[in-house]
């Protein structure tokens, strides 16, 4: 076969381009929703696993006395969750505090008058695990105790009293006897289920045990929500939406929401929910424009 003569004329390969991935944009500081560490959450879980343990001893004692086993666990939860919130927590909480100084406690007495509470007292609480920039609220509703993280008393941010009010009103809808009789309730539903259905002792316990920890988890989302929007409202019509806004944003930028691990403050501290969506409904307050009435002048030329 004769060779062809002079050079091939071949087509010259040309190298693809690199394709360049298209990484999403991360959120910006303020959009992101606070959330607690990992091992803090782990150690909220685990913690919930007390309730666990006495919703099941009252189901077993429930069930030796000849009662309904479903109440005998209600009612060992009910009896659980009312010592821990209303008595263990708050005296752990004041005796591993301390007061706070007396320029912080005047601000955070005049935030609770804006929201027409008065608080009982104010102290600070710090960790050994991590800085603390939270806002606790224990106590009675009509004279809540506040406690301060202690490097939010110590910086004394401009926005604490935005804070604090929002605390204040947010605990009221996050009242022990609301979250029980919202878990009661889930739990009951759940129970009547399984005791339809027809299964063995063991297979009776372990659906038991996953409603009352999934009752418990589903009912402190619900009455969290519940409680962020009534606080939202509220508080941006006391102190104003633009103001509540921008100390949520401050809040979330600065982060140290709970430190890690297992401490006091996982039984305090009470995370944002939905907060991209909150801050947007309150942005949108702040820029609607008023429907009040324009108010008349008391100066008597000014009409001339």
């Amino acid at each position: 076969m004769p060779e062809p003569e002079g050079e091939l004329d071949l087509p010259i390969p040309v190298p693809r381009r690199r394709r360049r991935r298209v990484m999403p944009e991360s959120p910006a500081p303020a959009q992101q929703a606070a959330v607690l560490p990992i091992s803090a959450q782990y150690a909220a879980v685990l913690a919930m696993l007390a309730w666990v343990v006495t919703a099941m001893a009252g189901w077993g004692l429930a069930g030796a006395l000849g009662g309904p086993p479903l109440a005998g666990a209600v009612l060992g939860a009910a009896v659980e969750q009312v010592v821990e919130g209303l008595l263990v927590v708050p005296v752990l909480a004041r005796r591993r505090s301390w007061p706070c100084s007396d320029p912080v406690r005047g601000r955070v007495i005049a935030a609770g008058a804006e929201v027409g509470v008065k608080v009982a007292d104010v102290r600070t609480l710090g960790s050994s695990r991590g800085p603390v920039r939270s806002v606790a609220v224990v106590g009675s509703a009509r004279r809540p105790r506040v406690i301060l993280g202690e490097q939010l008393a110590a910086s004394a941010p401009p926005e604490l009293e935005a804070l604090v009010a929002h605390q204040i009103v947010k605990s009221r809808g996050l009242a022990p006897h609301r979250l029980i009789s919202m878990t009661i309730l889930i739990w009951a539903v759940f129970g009547v289920l399984i005791d339809w259905w027809d299964t063995n002792a063991v297979a009776t316990l372990l659906l038991m045990l996953m409603a009352c920890l999934y009752s418990g988890l589903l009912a402190t989302g619900l009455c969290l929500r519940f409680a962020d929007r009534r606080a939202d409202r509220r508080v941006g019509e006391a102190l104003g939406a633009g103001r509540l806004a921008g100390a949520l944003e401050s809040q979330q930028r600065a982060g140290d929401i709970c430190p890690p691990g297992f401490s006091l403050w996982i039984y305090l501290v009470c995370p944002q929910s939905a907060l991209p969506d909150r801050l947007a409904r309150l942005r949108a307050a702040q820029c609607a424009p008023s429907t009040a009435p324009p108010a008349e002048s008391s100066w008597p030329n000014e009409s001339r």
